[in-house]
């Protein structure tokens, strides 16, 4: 192994964060997705298990089925480390697909399609779990702590990832968060790391990584960009569509077939899952036409209700009660104008990522018996690292 440069801030603040992990004599288990993050921190607790004389390190895999060509490569080759032991965990479950108004999920491993049908098939040492919410995976049943002692789970968030990344840091007041519903503690011991940063530890350590991101590269994915999370959660995964059919034609055939509206968010980009206003219609008219009068019924009734909504928050403020046609009400806090409501509820939202007062849309609604998401207002349903 390489040694540890010296002088490097934020390498040495992680693994400081690490060390006090492991000296209170907790339980770690790496939240491991075969990401650059998580792989980051995978080889820092590697680091600091050595030093503690902790080997192995214990990390979970929770296997999405629709996952980029080389990274499933990577992650079975950690699976082999004998200073690792990997649980490569998998269910059927509900997953987003940004990519349908008729079909806002598909499943994982699908009970009603043949093993054949599915986009891979999962190793012989998969462990089948019942957990739908990934935090699940690493809940204090499955992994005890000793007696007296925190079970703690690193994950590979950063701060500088996404807004809601970002106030998931802040709302813990520190690396570490108390403890959850599922008896363990989450630390994020690299939410001050940049890109640069998780890059430059990973050449200078000369750690493995999963080959996808130099594809993505080569193929034209900016830097910023440069995810293997799953395909299908938001649309901004469109281009990675676009290159995934040039990059693995084979992988993204069998995605296309798997889960509608890839391949037509493929061919026509953001166009095929964004509201297109006709000739001289308003906003207003817009909004009434494809969220409602042309929309799947769950849409449609989903963007009655939220219509209501908005318009009776907007009359507290506002004299004449109706939002404006395309430029947001400054005083509303979001989706102020007919124009982004349109833009918001096009796709039905089902995760309320534009407006958390949505809620969730069930996937029991759209599959009899698939259970339910905890309602968004009061706990979150798993992030993707």
């Amino acid at each position: 192994m390489p040694e540890i440069p010296q002088g490097v801030p934020v390498l040495e603040r992680a693994l400081d964060r690490i060390r006090s992990v492991y000296e209170k004599g907790s339980r770690v288990v790496v939240a491991f997705s075969g990401g650059k993050d998580s792989t980051v921190v995978l080889q820092l607790c590697l680091i600091v298990a050595k030093e503690y004389d902790a080997l192995p390190v214990e990390a979970t895999f929770f296997d999405e089925e629709v996952i980029y060509p080389g990274t499933t490569d990577y992650i079975e080759r950690v699976y082999e480390r004998s200073d690792v032991n990997l649980h490569w965990l998998a269910t059927e479950a509900p997953r987003s697909n940004a990519f349908s108004r008729e079909h806002p999920y598909w499943w994982t491993f699908d009970s009603r399609l043949e093993p054949e049908e599915w986009v891979r098939q999962p190793p012989a040492y998969t462990e089948w779990v019942e957990d739908a919410d990934m935090r699940a995976a690493t809940k204090v049943e499955r992994f005890p702590p000793p007696e007296g002692k925190d079970l703690v789970v690193m994950l590979g968030i950063r701060a500088t990832e996404s807004r809601n990344r970002r106030m998931s840091v802040f709302s813990t007041k520190g690396f570490i968060s108390k403890v959850n519903k599922f008896g363990h503690k989450t630390a994020r011991p690299i939410f001050d790391w940049k890109d640069g940063d998780v890059w430059r530890a990973i050449s200078t350590m000369g750690w493995d990584y999963a080959t996808t991101y130099n594809t993505m590269y080569r193929l034209g994915i900016p830097k910023s960009r440069l995810r293997v999370g799953p395909p299908t959660m938001t649309v901004a995964a469109v281009g990675k569509l676009r290159m995934s059919a040039k990059a693995w034609p084979r992988w993204f055939d069998a995605i296309c077939i798997r889960i509608p509206g890839i391949r037509t968010a493929a061919q026509f980009g953001k166009k095929s899952v964004t509201p297109q206003r006709r000739l001289h219609e308003t906003w207003k008219e817009c909004f009434q036409r494809v969220c409602i009068d042309d929309a799947p019924t769950w849409i449609a009734e989903r963007s009655v209700k939220y219509r209501i909504l908005r318009l009776r928050q907007h009359s507290y403020h506002a004299s004449d009660g109706d939002l404006p046609d395309a430029n947001d009400c400054n005083t509303c806090y979001c989706n102020g104008s007919w124009k982004t409501m349109c833009k918001a509820l096009f796709m039905g939202d089902p995760l309320g990522i534009r407006d958390a007062s949505m809620g969730y849309v069930q996937p029991g609604q759209f599959r009899e018996g698939m259970g339910n998401w905890v309602n968004k207002k009061k706990k979150t349903h798993g992030e993707e690292d």
